[in-house]
């Protein structure tokens, strides 16, 4: 498959390297307290993706925000401000294909 679409496979690719980076960087943090502190900073990236139009990247780290493992730590998001998840709230919901399709 790779050899008859190399390109979308390097697009995929680079898709779930950034969306795994975002998500390990977050769960490898020490304390739920640094953890909580990561996944504030990436919000931060994310505002700062939609600003600069880079959809397809603000795509990638949301992904990453909003993976399995990191949802699970609900410790975390206890910790993490209500600016930030008010922030986070709107970005995944401008980014969701769900929202473009009504009329």
């Amino acid at each position: 498959q790779e050899s008859l679409a190399p390109n979308l496979t390097a697009v995929c690719s680079r898709f779930n390297q950034v969306t795994f980076w975002a998500a390990t960087e977050i769960i490898l943090s020490p304390t739920v307290k640094a953890q909580a502190k990561m996944m504030e900073k990436l919000i931060k990236i994310a505002s700062k993706l939609f600003e600069l139009n880079n959809f397809d990247t603000l795509m990638q780290v949301l992904t990453g925000i909003k993976y399995t493992a990191v949802q699970r730590l609900k410790k975390v998001q206890s910790k993490v401000s209500s600016k930030s998840k008010e922030t986070l709230r709107r970005l995944v919901d401008f980014m969701s294909p769900t929202k473009h399709l009504q009329a």
